[in-house]
């Protein structure tokens, strides 16, 4: 009986501290701002990466994302650009890829911006980058953000896609290489390229449209083209 007693007391200690143990661990913290975590309004606006599209300025990104980016104006050529702010390592969730912000400024405003820029260097894409002067920094980053494009790092595929997003209400082939996924409910319009990288390209749902119509329009081309 003496022999028993001390494995009785440690049993009674084992019952009594894991249940402790076990209520002391902290819950897991839910990974949030994942690419396929889009929130839509009744008004269609959408908020994904914490930004919502047709609300949140560039400031709000540089404030909740951090200042490391680049704030430029990219014109191809003959054209008179955008604004864009580029994050090149960004962290969506646990996924890494780039992120493009973009706005939609007047056209006498995005052209006195490029008249004052500081510099302007031709990117290996063949379009123009125009570096902000300090001055304009304050109407850049009150700039309302009206596109966001994010390329992951890792490689997704129509399973995938299906599995994160649902299955697509339309379908556009472009080519032999490149397929958009649309979902017009979320506002976004995932680029599949068996070669390249993929892309995710989001705008307010209630101007989908804006997306949908040029890639109708190149699909149309594309088969007129092949008959």
């Amino acid at each position: 009986m003496k022999r028993l007693l001390p494995l009785l007391i440690l049993l009674l200690l084992v019952l009594i501290l894991v249940p402790l143990l076990r209520d002391g661990q902290s819950p897991r913290e839910p990974v949030t701002g994942l690419p396929w975590q889009v929130e839509t309004t009744p008004e269609g606006l959408s908020r994904v990466f914490g930004l919502t599209l047709g609300e949140s300025s560039f400031g709000d990104a540089l404030q909740q994302h951090g200042r490391d980016a680049e704030l430029a104006i990219i014109a191809d050529p003959g054209e008179a650009g955008a604004l864009e702010l580029f994050y090149s390592r960004f962290m969506a969730g646990m996924l890494s890829g780039r992120l493009i912000l973009g706005t939609r400024l007047d056209s006498a405003t995005l052209r006195e911006l490029r008249e004052r820029a500081v510099s302007s260097r031709v990117l290996d894409s063949g379009a123009r980058r125009f570096s902000l002067d300090p001055a304009d920094l304050p109407t850049a980053h009150a700039a309302t953000i009206d596109s966001i494009t994010f390329i992951p790092a890792a490689d997704i595929d129509v399973e995938v896609a299906e599995h994160r997003f649902g299955v697509p209400s339309e379908r556009i082939q472009i080519n032999a290489q490149v397929e958009h996924l649309l979902y017009p409910e979320l506002g976004l319009d995932l680029i599949l390229d068996r070669d390249g990288k993929e892309v995710l390209q989001y705008v307010p749902p209630r101007d989908f449209d804006r997306l949908r119509r040029p890639l109708a329009q190149a699909a149309e081309a594309e088969a007129a083209s092949s008959r």
